[in-house]
């Protein structure tokens, strides 16, 4: 226990520290009582200069001493209770868990982060473990910076947490364990009490691993720890030469200018203190910077500052673990140092993203994700090699426009997500399972207008509109082409793709618009050369007969997207899925009513138009929102199916920021793969490089440690991390070395879609790895 005492005189503080009081002695929020005894003792003590009165002066002091721990100890410190609770109620031998303590206050007091600041005392947990179970360090989930009476604590309000991994040895027999914890924390309101509490879990240590009830709690709380600050480029450096024991230290970071806090909660110190007083320092576009005091008590200077950079923005407050050397300042500030040159190397970088974001958008053509987009360019291509140079130049640029009107629509879609304090993604329209429907429904009807089903014109029925579209050759069909190639590109990354898209995200609106306009570019510049120099069309066969034959083909490749995205929506309905098939089949047989009974036939077009509406009315209120109830997509379990598909022939584990740890601690390699199952490139060129055999062989002969890390529906954790490593969406490999002390590897992206040669990179990390 930790006693403060608490004076707002400066003299007083003096006469204190003459009277060599022991120095955990002191009072925040001790009781009036208490508090009046100590101002009495110090105006006696004032009083008298005499050597007859240090018999008196230290019993009395040993008085008050004693007097303050009774109060302490006999207050009711029942304003925080305390509950242990594990993540999972059976646990299999070698195996990590995650142990919380969970704290729960009275409104209006707190308890104190690891670093309680200028007051309190940090909550302390000590186990009693069964023999084979073994307790890491504690994770402090990020606290709230609390200013009271000129004091800074860091604090908890309310609720909190407290994460602890338990390791289980690898010949733990199996049967039931009980654990145990001693906790003990100060609680504090105006007043301040010390508080204990013993608390007991119990497991099964079993051939499965069950997930407990708590584990969504506690899920819900490892949210709330400090991210890594990988990608975040901070670093920290002196200002200025030191004035006495005080020196101005700089912290900077990228991120955006927009945020409305930012901070730095200092972890403890014995030799300096970081001052709790933040002021905000000039940042170069795309950089956060700030200035704290740092006071030194003894010894040289840090050469390392650790704690947690804070930044919020949209109502959203995230923290960032960062453990930085301190750079050295030689006569110019560390500020002005980095200040001139720091424009320049912004627009370098600027530049250089934007030219990354027209690559990737130029490769994009040759995924697999547009090729039947592609296709129908083709086409449309034959159709026009005889026509006008003027009329080809003009359908180039709405088809170009149909691309960009696509890629500002994400645009805003990003901002306003940004500006709501949520996360965005590439592909994040993927992870709605309505969208998914509707647009399984929308390219069904473009396959079915290329085999001929039904042809109608703009004037005709929506349903027949947007097949008809697609199929084409004037301005409405360039221009929907257009956007039925950007939506068809999101499932898929590229080559510089996503080290320019993480870019983006994370910049203000003005930039994410230039980045996204820059790759809608990208993906348009071919057909834009191709219109605008006519004469390159004349390898081009003559237009005839054959170019029937060839729109039917090319529906083909448009009806297996329509298969990949129907098979996308069992991960969000599951054995419902079925139903949105039934229901495809009923707007088929509608279109083909359309087509062959209303378009092309004589008699009774009325009734022929009843029954279509009757097939898609049925279709609709039965099936897709009665039976598939499509609004209301099954809730994913905590646990279940993270690893349904997870590459064959290894033993894949699902991704956390524990499971890195251990296995690291451990000292093994790690291997991330970062998926979706909507990810087109993840699953047809990344999961099958790491299911070919030298890549099995490699991952058992090392021992290394396979994570997967599942964003198929957008989770926060692994958006985040993803974010952390600059990227916006998937894929992303990263492969971590055996020394623990080095950082990640993250594998490029795929430049070729073979396997073969994509699984030449991993094995190559791999090796370095092993190192």
């Amino acid at each position: 226990m930790i006693i403060r005492f608490r004076t707002n005189l400066p003299k007083w503080q003096e006469r204190v520290k003459s009277l060599r009081i022991p120095a955990r002695l002191d009072c925040s929020g001790c009781p009036r009582t208490a508090t009046m005894s100590i101002y009495a003792f110090l105006r006696f003590k004032l009083f008298t200069d005499s050597g007859i009165y240090i018999y008196v002066q230290r019993t009395l002091v040993a008085l008050i001493a004693g007097l303050i721990w009774f109060i302490g100890f006999t207050a009711d410190a029942a304003h925080t209770r305390a509950a242990l609770i594990l993540s999972a109620s059976a646990a299999k031998p070698g195996e990590t868990i995650t142990a919380g303590v969970h704290l729960k206050m009275d409104l209006g007091w707190h308890t104190y982060w690891k670093n309680p600041g200028e007051s309190g005392k940090a909550t302390e947990i000590k186990w009693q473990l069964p023999p084979g179970i073994t307790a890491g360090e504690i994770q402090w989930p990020q606290p709230e910076k609390l200013l009271a009476e000129d004091i800074t604590t860091y604090v908890y309000h309310g609720e909190v947490v407290l994460l602890v991994p338990l390791t289980f040895a690898p010949d733990l027999k199996p049967g039931p364990r009980e654990v145990k914890a001693k906790v003990s924390w100060v609680e504090c309101e105006k007043l301040c009490v010390p508080g204990s509490a013993s608390v007991t879990a119990t497991l099964e240590v079993a051939a499965n691993t069950k997930v407990s009830a708590a584990a969504a709690l506690i899920e819900t709380w490892k949210m709330k720890l400090p991210q890594s600050a990988e990608g975040l480029d901070a670093h920290a450096a002196w200002e200025k030469p030191a004035n006495g024991d005080e020196r101005p230290l700089i912290l900077e970071w990228l991120g955006s200018n927009k945020v409305n806090e930012v901070d730095f909660f200092p972890y403890a110190s014995d030799n300096f203190e970081v001052q709790a007083a933040t002021e905000y320092a000039t940042a170069a576009p795309g950089k956060i910077r700030l200035r704290k005091l740092v006071i030194k008590s003894e010894g040289d200077w840090p050469k390392e500052i650790s704690g947690v950079l804070i930044a919020e923005a949209g109502g959203k407050t995230q923290g960032f673990e960062v453990k930085l050397p301190v750079a050295e300042s030689s006569g110019t500030t560390a500020a002005a140092m980095q200040a001139s040159g720091a424009g320049d190397s912004s627009s370098r970088s600027l530049w250089q993203m934007l030219l990354y974001a027209f690559i990737g958008g130029l490769i994009l053509n040759i995924m697999p994700c547009v090729l039947p987009v592609i296709a129908l360019k083709i086409l449309g291509f034959v159709g026009q090699a005889r026509e006008a140079p003027g009329r080809v130049r003009k359908l180039g640029l709405l088809y170009t426009t149909g691309v960009l009107v696509s890629f500002l629509v994400l645009a805003a879609l990003v901002i306003a997500l940004k500006a709501g304090g949520q996360r965005a993604g590439w592909g994040m329209q993927f992870g709605n399972p309505q969208f998914i429907v509707g647009f399984t429904v929308l390219v069904t009807l473009v396959a079915l207008n290329l085999f001929g089903v039904f042809e109608v014109t703009l004037s005709g029925r929506v349903m027949g509109a947007a097949g008809n579209l697609a199929s084409q050759h004037g301005a409405a069909g360039a221009f929907f082409n257009g956007v039925l190639a950007t939506v068809l590109a999101t499932p898929c990354t590229a080559p510089f793709l996503g080290a320019a898209l993480g870019f983006a995200f994370v910049q203000p609106a003005a930039i994410i618009i230039l980045m996204f306009l820059t790759i809608g570019a990208g993906l348009a510049a071919p057909y834009v050369m191709l219109s605008w120099h006519p004469a390159w069309l004349k390898f081009l066969p003559k237009p005839g007969a054959w170019m029937e034959y060839f729109k039917i083909a090319m529906g083909f490749p448009m009806l297996a997207t329509a298969m990949w995205l129907f098979s996308l929506t069992t991960t969000f309905y599951g054995e419902r899925s079925w139903w949105l098939g039934i229901f495809l089949v009923l707007v088929s047989a509608a279109a083909w009513v359309l087509g062959s009974f209303v378009q092309r036939g004589r008699r009774n077009r009325a009734l022929a138009g009843g029954v279509a509406v009757l097939l898609l009315a049925t279709g609709y209120l039965w099936v897709l929102d009665g039976k598939l109830d499509w609004r209301s997509p099954v809730k994913e379990s905590a646990g279940k199916g993270a690893l349904a598909h997870a590459p064959k022939g290894y033993g894949w584990q699902p991704w956390s920021p524990d499971a890195v740890t251990q296995a690291r601690a451990e000292g093994r390699p790690v291997i991330v793969d970062f998926t979706a199952r909507w990810c087109v490139t993840c699953n047809a060129t990344v999961k099958p490089a790491l299911e070919r055999e030298e890549v099995i062989r490699k991952l058992t002969e090392l021992k290394a440690v396979a994570l997967l890390a599942d964003n198929t529906r957008f989770p926060p954790a692994i958006t985040d991390e993803l974010a952390r490593f600059n990227r916006a969406g998937v894929p992303l490999v990263l492969v971590y070395p055996r020394d623990s002390s080095q950082p990640p590897m993250v594998l490029p992206e795929p430049l070729s879609p073979s396997p073969a040669h994509y699984s030449g990179v991993i094995l190559d990390a791999l090796v370095r790895a092993a190192r």
